[in-house]
C-alpha cells in the first residue's frame, strides 16, 4: 500500500481498506426496459456493505486526522478489490466448469474412437 506509506493512521487504514464488504444489489427505476443486457445497461447499481454487522458505523467514517483525499483514494481502491476478487471467484467457477465438460467431451471421444475402430475392423 504505497498510497499511505508512513501515515500515521496506515495500520487504520490498511484495516479498513481489507474490510470484508458484501455487494448489494441497488435498483434504480429508469421508467421503461429497453432490452439492454447487463445489469449495468439496466440501470442497476451497486453497492457494498460491510459484513460485520457490529462495525457497519464505521463503514465509511474518515478519521479526522486523515485527508478527504487519501480517504476517497482508499475507499475506491477497496472497491476495486472487491471487484477484483468476485471476478476471479467467477473465473474459477467457470474453469472448474470447463473442465468437467472437458473430461466428458474426453470421455465421449474415447467411446467414439472405440466404436469407429470396432466398425472398421
Amino acid at each position: 500500500m504505497r498510497l499511505i506509506g508512513d501515515h500515521p493512521l496506515s495500520d487504520l487504514l490498511k484495516t479498513m481498506f481489507n474490510k470484508s464488504v458484501k455487494k448489494v444489489v441497488k435498483e434504480v427505476q429508469t421508467g421503461e426496459d429497453f432490452g439492454f443486457g447487463s445489469d449495468e445497461e439496466r440501470g442497476e447499481g451497486y453497492d457494498y456493505e460491510l459484513e460485520d454487522e457490529e462495525n457497519e458505523a464505521e463503514e465509511d467514517v474518515k478519521p479526522n486526522e486523515c485527508d478527504q483525499e487519501l480517504f476517497d483514494q482508499l475507499i475506491q481502491l477497496r472497491e476495486q478489490r472487491i471487484l477484483l476478487e468476485e471476478n476471479r471467484s467467477e473465473l474459477k467457477k467457470t474453469m472448474e466448469v470447463m473442465k468437467k465438460e472437458m473430461a466428458t467431451l474426453v470421455k465421449k471421444e474415447k467411446v467414439i474412437s472405440n466404436a469407429l475402430a470396432a466398425t472398421e475392423n
